[in-house]
Order: structure tokens, then sequence, then C-alpha cells
């Protein structure tokens, strides 16, 4: 393999990890708009939040 093969193979994870957390966050935003989460998991127990 030469260099631009392994740029290019970078270059297709690295954009395969964006579009994976853009997916990941507009599935949160969808839950979160949903009314899905009440409570927001810590260390500590949970913060209780505005539902629906």
């Amino acid at each position: 393999m030469d260099i631009d093969e392994g740029e290019a193979t970078t270059e297709r994870i690295s954009d395969d990890i964006e579009e994976m957390a853009t997916v990941l966050t507009s599935m949160d935003a969808a839950t979160v708009l949903a009314g899905g989460i009440n409570d927001v998991p810590t260390g500590s127990g949970s913060i209780p939040t505005a539902g629906p």
C-alpha cells in the first residue's frame, strides 16, 4: 500500500466516524424532542429534567 492509499483509507474512516456522530446526535435530539428522556444519568444518580 502506498501513502496515497493510506490517506484515502484514513479519510474514509474519518468521514464514517463523523457520519455516525451526526446520526447519533440526531437520534438523541429526536428522543429529547419526543420527551423520551426525563432523567439525565450522572455518576451520582440522576438529574430530573422537565418532561412534556
